[in-house]
């Protein structure tokens, strides 16, 4: 299993996607292809192996070339990645992607399961999005200071 690293440019791979961990708080994720359950149980458990912030982790997932994903055990991935992600920025989604997205947290309510909660925005770049979180951060950091 691949490990979490600390450097920025250190893109790690797992299945046929890349991670590259942005400490202390900040996954970032290129799917490529298919996502498989064996990939999502790969990186939430990459994830896991992580020591979480206490508010839990900003996460960009950049869709780009993204093609499927399966939806086998969705319920049980979804719960524990809301666990553990604090905020989800979504990359290069078509607006077919952000259908889908909408459909499933509305689907899972319905479902009894909220996902209301999570919190999902859509940014053109990595970039954009990485500079809401510090954004974020900064208003965080004016409210409660350290």
């Amino acid at each position: 299993m691949a490990t979490p690293t600390q450097n920025e440019s250190d893109w790690r791979p797992f299945g046929s996607h890349t991670f590259r961990f942005l400490a202390p708080d900040t996954y970032m994720v290129r799917l490529v292809g298919d996502v498989t359950d064996a990939d999502i149980i790969s990186f939430l458990e990459i994830i896991e192996s992580t020591p979480m912030p206490p508010n839990g982790f900003f996460y960009v997932s950049n869709l780009t070339e993204f093609r499927h994903q399966s939806m086998r055990r969705l319920r049980e991935h979804g719960k524990r990645m809301k666990s553990v992600f604090r905020y989800t920025a979504i990359v290069g989604a078509s607006y077919r992607h952000r259908l889908f997205m909408e459909t499933l947290i509305r689907t899972f309510g319905i479902l009894g399961f909220n996902l209301t909660s999570m919190l999902v925005k859509y940014f053109d770049t990595e970039a954009d999005a990485l500079a809401f979180f510090d954004e974020l951060k900064r208003q965080e950091a004016d409210i409660h200071p350290a």
